[in-house]
C-alpha cells in the first residue's frame, strides 16, 4: 500500500501528524509525504527513525522534498 500526502505550505507539526496518521492506517506500507521546507524535512526523517521506520528523501526543485517513510 502506497499513500501520498501533499504537504506544500504546512508548516510543523502538520506533515508529521497526517504522515503519522496514514502510516497508523495500514499494517505496513509507503507514505510519501511532500513538503517545501527544510524543518518539515529534518522533523520527518527524525520522526520516522525514532519510531524503526525505513526513510529516504531527495529534493525535487528547489526546496520541494519528497520523503518517502517505508513501514
Amino acid at each position: 500500500m502506497k499513500q501520498t500526502i501533499n504537504a506544500l505550505g504546512w508548516e510543523c507539526p502538520k506533515p508529521i501528524i497526517a504522515t503519522k496518521k496514514a502510516l497508523d492506517t495500514m499494517p505496513e506500507g509507503e507514505v510519501l509525504t511532500i513538503v517545501d521546507n527544510k524543518i518539515a524535512l529534518d522533523n520527518l526523517v527524525d520522526f520516522a527513525n525514532s519510531l524503526g521506520y525505513r526513510v529516504s528523501h531527495t529534493e525535487e526543485g528547489k526546496g520541494i522534498y519528497h520523503v518517502t517513510t517505508i513501514k
